[in-house]
């Protein structure tokens, strides 16, 4: 979305557009499994999503094989889960790639 009054013949500098967030497969099963407001998941799943579009830098990059990737923390019925993710900076797309407990998460995003 352009801010406002920008023309609407302007074309927006990079880090003025707005990031994409698609999911894998495997993240899209648990999205259609749980919904995006189960309220057993601290945050929902929704804020995350819009956490994830407004900046997805604000997450920590991981460490080690999965340095090239990003995790968003959360809790599902009191349990650390994970939502690794990896950026595509000129597409400013976030590929979401699995959501799952957080050991599970990091060992499926090395896949």
């Amino acid at each position: 979305m352009k801010p406002p009054g920008t023309p609407s013949n302007a074309t927006l500098e990079p880090d003025d557009r707005d990031w994409y967030v698609e999911f894998t497969l495997r993240a899209a099963r648990v999205t259609r499994k749980f919904g995006f407001d189960d309220s057993d998941f601290n945050p929902t799943l929704a804020a995350v999503v819009a956490a994830l579009e407004e900046d997805p830098k604000q997450f920590p990059k991981l460490k080690g094989k999965l340095a090239s990737l990003r995790a968003a923390p959360m809790r599902y019925r009191g349990k650390n889960w994970g939502v690794p993710f990896a950026l595509d900076e000129s597409l400013r797309i976030v590929t979401v790639l699995t959501i799952e407990p957080i050991e599970e998460a990091y060992r499926t995003a090395s896949r």
